[in-house]
């Protein structure tokens, strides 16, 4: 009976996606506490108006990062089925044109950027002296564009061929410099000249520029079973391939965004107080999210490199190991989100009822980690087996129908309250889990699997035929 429950479970799976997972997850955090460190230094040296400026910049910048993340799900597909077919050639070239398509997509950003900078923070209604610091900001930060997608989908690349320590090195000196720079600049103490919000600006950028410059030169460099070749800067079919995989992620993952604005909006028709703890709580979830993130594009990875393979049963069961690993993670760490809730306000705010709202809603995201955790592993996983198209009808789902229809309609509409609210976001990852859950036990995932027309046999490159290992970076 044990043994069943271990098999259906796939728990001997979880040493090989823990050790693919930490690192992935190690990075994150260092991002995450970086935006962290840069809100609270703002607010400290400028004041309200520069963290609302930051936070305005931040979420155009967001629809780059997502469409970035988009596009790397192209990369970490492409390149893991790939490596796990053994073509490390066809690899680099999915390598050499994500790197063309971070720029090609990265310039117009920072043209866009640069010419609507102004017209983008009055449209949302921003006071003068927010867009008098706010699109200088956002300027500076946008000119670096290219270079945050390319870190994005280099990263992917590296993490597709199962590498994920080399990124977390890179990411972490980025983002060191980052955080450096963001408290030297800000407040300007001691011979650093004081630069305020532009200060934080400049630290995002010289990080981003930082980041992507040590990953093309790794990449140049041919490092492990990824790199840049020079037959890779015209592989039109890889293209497609990659933007193919892409385009259906790069609009859920901006669904997501997106659909933050308005539900934003119906929080904040039950007050500030309200609003605030709202904010609160989706903070702590990144954190809380962390450690599942990692399983997940483990999942990604060791799925795309046995289907690559033609081992999509093998796949399926690092999917299921990567469902339980993250399902109990999760646990681990939303338990203590419930009973520690109101210290954890207290952390953020000290008025009564922003602690107790704070608290509410904290409890309501640790909920929402448990199911976001699986729903992120089930993601990766059809991810990695070519489909990246049903999490685009899930997210859809959860969102439209539930996050903002169902909290406005029982929320506003019908005056049950802020309850309805918290209960339409804890209805949305139910949704999307159950749907994906659904899709993916039916196995229309296998539709997918090596889709790719560059793994056919008459496109292995002469001399570069050696198997690679779907294994975890000794």
């Amino acid at each position: 009976m044990r043994g069943a429950i271990r098999d259906r479970l796939a728990t001997a799976t979880w040493p090989e996606l823990v050790g693919l997972g930490w690192p992935v997850s190690l990075t994150l955090l260092v991002r995450v506490t970086m935006r962290t460190i840069d809100i609270l230094v703002v607010g400290m040296v400028v004041g309200s108006a520069g963290v609302a400026a930051l936070g305005i910049g931040d979420a155009a910048m967001r629809v780059v990062l997502m469409t970035g993340l988009g596009l790397g799900a192209g990369t970490i597909t492409t390149v893991s089925q790939r490596v796990g077919a053994g073509r490390v050639h066809e690899a680099k070239v999915a390598t050499t044109q994500s790197a063309l398509i971070a720029v090609a997509v990265g310039v117009p950003c920072t043209v866009a950027g640069l010419a609507l900078a102004e017209w983008y923070f009055r449209v949302l209604g921003a006071e003068d002296d927010v867009v008098a610091i706010g699109a200088p900001y956002l300027r500076i930060v946008v000119a670096t564009a290219v270079a945050r997608l390319l870190a994005v989908m280099l990263t992917r690349a590296f993490q597709g061929a199962g590498d994920t320590r080399t990124p977390l090195v890179v990411r972490t000196i980025g983002t060191g410099l980052n955080i450096g720079l963001t408290v030297a600049l800000v407040g300007g103490p001691g011979p650093f000249p004081e630069l305020g919000v532009q200060g934080a600006a400049v630290g995002t950028a010289v990080g981003n520029v930082v980041s992507a410059g040590m990953l093309i030169v790794l990449l140049a460099r041919n490092h492990r079973s990824v790199g840049f070749v020079r037959d890779g800067w015209w592989a039109p079919s890889t293209a497609k391939r990659i933007l193919g995989l892409a385009w259906p992620q790069i609009i859920e993952r901006n669904i997501f965004t997106v659909g933050a604005i308005p539900l934003n909006a119906i929080v904040l028709t039950f007050g500030t107080v309200a609003n605030a703890g709202f904010q609160i709580a989706r903070r702590v979830q990144l954190y809380a999210l962390l450690p599942s993130r990692g399983v997940a594009t483990a999942t990604s990875t060791l799925m795309g490199q046995h289907v690559g393979r033609g081992e999509a049963a093998e796949g399926e069961r690092r999917a299921h190991g990567g469902l339980s690993l993250a399902f109990v993670v999760s646990l681990v760490v939303g338990l203590p989100m419930v009973v520690l809730a109101r210290p954890i306000a207290g952390v953020f705010v000290d008025e009564p009822d922003a602690v107790a709202a704070a608290t509410d809603w904290l409890r309501v995201y640790a909920v929402v980690v448990v199911f976001r955790a699986v729903y992120g592993v089930y993601r990766e996983a059809l991810q990695g087996a070519g489909d990246t198209r049903s999490p685009v009808v899930s997210t859809a789902v959860g969102i439209v129908v539930f996050a903002l229809g169902a909290s406005w309609l029982f929320g506003i509409a019908l005056g049950l309250g802020v309850g309805a609210v918290m209960a339409g976001v804890v209805l949305d990852p139910i949704a999307r889990v159950a749907l994906l859950g659904r899709w993916f036990s039916s196995g229309r995932w296998h539709r997918f699997v090596r889709d790719d027309p560059d793994l056919a046999p008459d496109h292995r490159p002469a001399g570069d035929d050696e198997p690679v290992a779907a294994r975890s970076p000794r």
